[in-house]
């Protein structure tokens, strides 16, 4: 039961629990620049999933409003419940991919409105060293990086040159 203001995760903390919203509204605080920019979950509603799936730091920091009591789920009991339950792990996830278009292209975009977007989206495994798409080639969608990190490379003289590392929760093939 922290105070109104509290700080319950800050952006780039690194924690991985999961929480829920019992009573009362947290704010997630979703400009690492502007502290303005919120969004307010109620009670039903839970937030630090795109840490607990990615094993990344927090992407964003919450505090605590008015009246917020919230459940700490570890890491570990959140896993075993996301898998043996495949309703959990169904609203884990899109509420991930959700939360994670709404940071990367639509902030103030509804989450009904990119209801059948998330709908639509595909979990597919890769293995290290796999290509997810060549230098050339028509793009066809966009990847969520779900876990682990991919490279951006260019062939440049016959060789692969790494332009950059892209972690967990970010995306690839937008352009």
């Amino acid at each position: 039961t922290p105070k109104s203001g509290d700080v319950i995760f800050a952006r780039n903390d690194y924690t991985d629990t999961f929480y829920s919203v019992v009573e009362g509204v947290v704010d997630v605080q979703i400009s690492p620049t502007d502290p303005t920019k919120t969004v307010r979950l109620a009670a039903g509603e839970f937030f630090g999933e795109m840490s607990l799936i990615s094993a990344r730091r927090r992407s964003a920091t919450v505090k605590a409003g008015p009246g917020c009591v919230v459940i700490e789920t570890p890491r570990r009991s959140m896993n075993k419940l996301i898998s043996s339950v495949a309703d959990v792990k169904r609203v884990v996830d899109s509420t991930f991919i959700r939360r994670a278009l709404q940071a990367g292209f639509a902030p103030n975009v509804p989450a009904a409105t990119l209801a059948d977007v998330v709908a639509t989206a595909r979990i597919e495994r890769s293995r290290p060293n796999d290509y997810l798409f060549k230098q050339g080639e028509t793009g066809l969608c966009l990847l969520l990086i779900w876990r682990g990190s991919v490279m951006v490379t260019r062939e440049v003289g016959g060789k692969d040159v790494v332009l950059a590392y892209v972690p967990a929760g970010q995306y690839v093939g937008e352009m």
